[in-house]
């Protein structure tokens, strides 16, 4: 959609104050009670995705409603702002089931109050106190003769010790932190924080050479998480033979990384660096021979039978309607395996992914085995990239300019205001976003996470609803972070009994069924 007509559309619902904040972004200021309206609107554009809820408490102080609408405006990102004081407004949860997640935790950060519904994903005050209210997440299941009737969740803190520390540090220290502060997915963290950074920072534009370093270590990770992703599941019901071929072929990756380092292409390299890096041919080789040899293992490991007797036995697991699909707005994988073409490789083509073959693997079983499929695939397709980059990426590059810290001067005297970024990336996963606002003395001083495992708990809760109780540790290994959940809370029904598990007694419990159900 053309910038005029836009503005035509948002101004026949009767709103005016719309305006281009940037390149990727209009920005609308409308009042609270126009919310729900304008929401509404929005929502019924393909493709659409509610990214965050975040609050700007520093000059502006306003509360922002930030959305992707690929297929409404060229311009991707839109942003709803209101007054602090306003904020008061008819729940959205109806329209985007996600947006009560992002308000809780926006209560958490904040001195904000939602509005609560009457059915909620997320567990009451009420019924917090029944819970550990220490854990980052707790969930609460009502069971009946063995089956789930409901599943709510308490929504702790979740990524808020790490969003505080990042407003410690320098700009430029906050990558190579985030390395050790998460197991999994690293390197997508550290990338969505900076491609948000970049667009505060005063920094030249960023290098062929570097992007297509960059989508290099990302899809390398996707691999690696997919594969070991998939030997979990394989874990979990009982097929040790594909769990440890699943480990092995994983771990055939790390000499690629390793090969790379030693010439100092790094994944902190590949980020913020103002040093020319050089590719030689004789390195560019190694690598590819390694790649060649990683490719046909992983195609060998899905033509195993072991890999077709973990689909059996994850069949028909977690099935859900297309009516719920179309209303829970997954991401990744999760999205793709019920059937929706979602994936921010495709929307983001111009940082690089517009020359490479990239596959968007869907699939329609809406089950647990559709959701292995689709990872299969894009494994496959990773490894392709990773071979097609190695002939792209040029002999030498310059790389980024060095990001200026927080407290230099000459840096300090260009900030006028405070000022807001959003970095997404497609993790293995799927979209992850990194939203900073900061202050006029250009610190951080707010640093807002929202990852896949956050977008997709409503499809998790959904799924487990019918779902036999031996299944639901296996439901919550399809999450990226599932071993956030600490304590599960089961009341039976039919027992009179509330009764609480961690994620490891539930799926000690779960892998003796599935040991049942094979020897049958």
């Amino acid at each position: 959609m053309q910038e005029n007509n836009f503005i035509e559309s948002i101004n026949s619902l009767g709103i005016e104050d719309v305006y281009r904040e940037n390149d990727d972004t209009w920005i609308i200021h409308t009042k609270a009670k126009r919310l729900y309206e304008l929401v509404k609107f929005l929502r019924q554009k393909s493709g659409s995705r509610l990214l965050n809820i975040v609050y700007d408490g520093i000059d502006s102080r306003k509360l922002y409603y930030v959305f992707l609408l690929p297929s409404f405006v060229d311009r991707k990102i839109v942003k709803i702002a209101i007054s602090d004081g306003e904020i008061t407004s008819k729940p959205i949860n109806s329209l985007y089931p996600f947006s009560e997640i992002l308000e809780r935790k926006a209560e958490l950060t904040s001195d904000l109050v939602f509005e609560k519904t009457h059915y909620s994903y997320v567990i009451t005050e009420d019924e917090e106190n029944k819970t550990d209210a220490k854990s980052h997440f707790s969930l609460r299941l009502i069971v009946n003769d063995g089956i789930v009737d409901r599943a709510s969740l308490y929504l702790g803190s979740v990524y808020g010790e790490i969003e505080s520390r990042i407003k410690g540090y320098r700009w430029a220290e906050v990558p190579i932190k985030l390395e050790s502060m998460f197991f999994l997915c690293p390197f997508s963290h550290q990338l969505a924080y900076t491609k948000a950074l970049e667009k505060i920072a005063p920094l030249q534009e960023l290098p062929e050479g570097m992007s297509l370093l960059r989508i290099f270590f990302l899809e390398h990770e996707r691999l690696r998480r997919h594969l070991l992703w998939i030997g979990m599941i394989a874990d979990f019901v009982g097929n040790l033979n594909f769990l440890k071929r699943a480990f092995e072929v994983g771990n055939k990756s790390s000499p690629i990384i390793r090969n790379l380092k030693k010439q100092r292409l790094s994944h902190y390299g590949a980020l913020l660096s103002s040093t020319k890096f050089e590719f030689p041919e004789k390195l560019r080789k190694t690598i590819a021979e390694d790649v060649e040899d990683l490719e046909k293992e992983i195609h060998e490991l899905f033509e195993d039978d072991s890999y077709q007797q973990v689909i059996q036995l994850v069949k028909n697991i977690g099935e859900l309607s297309r009516e719920e699909i179309d209303s829970l707005d997954p991401v990744g994988p999760t999205a793709r395996a019920l059937g929706l073409r979602i994936d921010m490789r495709e929307m983001l083509r111009h940082e690089g992914y517009d020359i490479l073959p990239v596959k968007i693997a869907v699939n329609d079983e809406n089950d647990v085995a559709g959701l292995v499929k689709v990872r299969m695939e894009e494994t496959k397709n990773s490894a392709l990239l990773l071979q097609v980059l190695l002939e792209k990426i040029p002999k030498e590059f310059p790389g980024n300019w060095r990001i200026p810290s927080n407290c230099e001067p000459e840096y300090m005297r260009t900030v006028k205001r405070s000022r807001q970024s959003l970095g997404m990336v497609e993790a293995p996963g799927g979209l992850l976003t990194y939203h900073l606002i900061t202050n006029p003395y250009g610190r951080v001083s707010v640093a807002d996470i929202v990852t896949p495992t956050m977008r997709n708990l409503p499809v998790l809760l959904q799924r487990m609803k019918g779902e036999k109780i031996s299944h639901i540790a296996l439901l919550l290994r399809t999450l990226e972070m599932s071993d956030l959940i600490k304590t599960i809370f089961i009341h039976d029904i039919s027992r009179r009994k509330t009764a609480s598990y961690s994620i490891h007694e539930l799926s000690e419990l779960g892998k003796k069924a599935f040991e049942k159900q094979r020897k049958q």
